[in-house]
């Protein structure tokens, strides 16, 4: 499909590694691979972005695993800066998601100035990169 990556070689036992945890749905092991790997978005197929993306929303809403999620949002809007609207995200539906989560959450109340500040800043960097071309 158009906006798919191609894994190369050494990202297959990442995408491996993400595809095991998320099946098996185990919330903490995949706090500890985030954690493990740091953001790694760009080794991993699109399928596995998607999936990843939406857990991480779902955390974002929650504003659980905020210091372990934020670094993967805010590769999220450099990858796309960088490489274009579409290279994370080829989905303008699943765009809109994303960039509607985020702003909804950095209207939230935060125990953390500094996490506020991060989500208000990625919600600007991709409202501007997205708005465009959703």
């Amino acid at each position: 499909t158009s906006g798919s990556r191609k894994l190369v070689a050494g990202e297959d036992s990442v995408e491996s590694e993400y595809l095991e945890v998320i099946s098996c749905g185990d919330e903490l092991a995949l706090v500890e691979l985030l954690d493990r790997t740091g953001p790694v978005l760009d080794s991993l197929s699109s399928n596995t972005v998607n999936e990843l993306l939406s857990m991480l929303i779902s955390y974002l809403l929650e504003r659980r695993f905020m210091s372990t999620i934020l670094p993967w949002l805010q590769q999220v809007a450099d990858l796309s800066t960088t490489n274009g609207a579409y290279y994370l995200i080829p989905s303008a539906r699943k765009r809109a998601q994303v960039l509607s989560a985020i702003q909804e959450t950095s209207g939230m109340d935060f125990s953390s100035l500094a996490e506020r500040r991060a989500v208000t800043q990625i919600a600007m960097k991709l409202r501007k990169l997205w708005g465009k071309c959703s």
